[in-house]
């Protein structure tokens, strides 16, 4: 059986294949498989082992590259929406807590400043909400649309 990872990553893949199409945007099997590369390997750097929370928040399309990213790191994805309202996203973020969040800088600060201002106030010793890679648009190569 052929799993998803085998079909991104596998070796008789055309690197030049058309993978995606958003908007007006095409991406290529190659773009999509380098971006995920770069993804898992900052992940794995962060800490990521398998079965990690990893939140993701981004839009399309660099949400795929980021799922086969942490899928390759091992992680378990977490759908971030940005449109989701602070107390959504605290909701959310309480329940998985995700270990690191991939976001672009441009697009994280405010959301979650304002969804760790939501969040109900943690006990002495619990954990605090997850950092956020803020620097991931340089780190993972991605580039904001």
């Amino acid at each position: 059986m052929t799993s998803l990872l085998d079909l991104l990553f596998g070796a008789d893949s055309d690197p030049d294949a058309l993978l995606l199409h958003v908007r007006d945007r095409d991406r290529t099997l190659a773009d999509v498989r380098a971006q995920a590369e770069e993804i898992a390997s900052t992940l794995a750097e962060a800490g990521v082992e398998p079965g990690t929370p990893v939140g993701v928040m981004l839009p399309d399309p660099e949400v795929v590259p980021a799922l086969f990213g942490v899928w390759r790191a091992g992680g378990a994805y977490v759908p971030l929406n940005p449109r989701l309202g602070a107390a959504d996203l605290a909701h959310i973020l309480e329940a998985v807590e995700p270990s690191v969040i991939v976001t672009f800088s441009g697009l994280s600060p405010s959301t979650l400043d304002d969804t760790r201002r939501a969040m109900p106030r943690t006990a002495p010793g619990s954990s605090p909400a997850p950092p956020a890679c803020n620097n991931t648009a340089a780190v993972a190569g991605l580039a904001s649309s």
